[in-house]
């Protein structure tokens, strides 16, 4: 899913990238790293331009920020740092709406409001053939036990990664369009992918006790990472788009599912929605497959199209590749405090003036001569 999202200008990509920096900044800060609060600040501030909900889908994640961060070493300049970019970003997103909307608070979606019932939206951007983000992110559920594992070892950072999922699938699910209309996938979740991602990965640091339920784990781990390697290479060679205009066209759809009945949405002419997103049959994922092997399938995107597939794939295959091994090289790193300056300065009582981000204490014992 995320592989896709990458070919087209939708807003969450920039959003998960984003998100992924405050999570990064909010970790690093624990290891007083001196570019932390400005980080954060800039990302905070860069997110609600991509997309103003994120006020309540991804600033919650800075709620973790005491966990990882001591209140009382929280200076005021580092709070500046990250303050002064979000209250400029909320002043030009207020001036923006005036603008245009004629309201400092009301931005472009008028008319959608939040009436989905809640199981609903849930089933359909968790579970749903045409959007469930298991479907379409089979990486999503490892890494959902993942998160969970590491709660009991790492709780901090699993909280954190809660705060980047939980309010963006509870608001969605309620919104009324919270299937993101012609995408693969749940797009609304996309940003949560990172997250997800590294729980995944976190499972290869198990070393608890049954050993069964351990090589469980790694087991479903690898399977579902053999699986995404088609779900994401078909959703990059297949428009996202054209399965749906299959299933508008009756003819069309005769073709490919003969007599199969759609969903009644009690909409006329025939509403193909209820069936592509709940449906086996006539979901995106079965629908593209379908027109792979009937050989109508168009080629997507722009790389395939210009008469140059094997370029195409080698780019897919190293993005696909590069992406798997940053995240495997960023888990077999402990995300615990490591060592270094820091522990040598709390050893030896001694604390020193930093960057933007690091605390000013007294000198606890004098240091020793040259």
């Amino acid at each position: 899913m995320a592989l896709q999202s990458t070919t087209e200008l939708f807003s969450e990509p920039a959003v998960g990238l984003c998100a992924s920096l405050m999570a990064l900044a909010i970790v690093r800060w624990r290891d007083d790293w001196q570019w932390s609060p400005v980080v954060l600040g800039l990302a905070s501030a860069a997110v609600i331009q991509f997309r103003s909900d994120s006020l309540l889908t991804v600033w919650p994640a800075i709620l973790a920020l005491p966990l990882f961060v001591p209140l009382h070493t929280l200076l005021r300049r580092s709070l500046l740092w990250v303050g002064l970019p979000v209250a400029a970003s909320l002043s030009f997103l207020m001036w923006y709406n005036n603008l245009r909307f004629g309201s400092l608070l009301v931005a472009g979606y008028h008319g959608q409001g939040f009436h989905t019932p809640l199981d609903l939206g849930l089933k359909g951007l968790v579970l749903s053939p045409g959007r469930g983000l298991f479907v379409y992110s089979p990486l999503a559920l490892p890494g959902v036990v993942g998160l969970v594992y590491m709660y009991v070892r790492r709780q901090a950072f699993a909280v954190l990664g809660a705060l980047l999922i939980l309010p963006r699938l509870i608001l969605f699910a309620k919104w009324d369009a919270w299937a993101g209309g012609l995408c693969w996938g749940p797009r609304f979740l996309m940003p949560s992918l990172p997250v997800l991602i590294v729980g995944a990965f976190y499972l290869l640091q198990m070393d608890s006790k049954p050993r069964a339920a351990v090589k469980a784990a790694r087991l479903v781990l690898a399977m579902t990472a053999i699986l995404s390697v088609p779900v994401n290479l078909l959703s990059v060679r297949v428009p996202y788009e054209q399965w749906h205009g299959t299933l508008v066209s009756t003819q069309q759809r005769a073709h490919y599912l003969g007599d199969s009945a759609l969903i009644d949405s009690g909409r006329r002419p025939a509403d193909v929605w209820p069936s592509e997103l709940f449906t086996v049959n006539a979901s995106d994922l079965r629908g593209d497959m379908l027109l792979l092997r009937a050989g109508t399938a168009e080629m997507a995107p722009a790389w395939w199209r210009q008469g140059l597939p094997a370029v195409g794939w080698l780019l897919v295959v190293a993005f696909a590749g590069g992406s798997v091994l940053a995240v495997a090289l960023a888990c077999a790193r402990d995300l615990a405090p490591r060592g270094g300056a820091a522990v040598t300065r709390a050893r030896s009582g001694v604390r020193s003036e930093c960057g933007p981000g690091r605390s000013t204490v007294a000198v606890a014992s004098a240091s020793a001569p040259d």
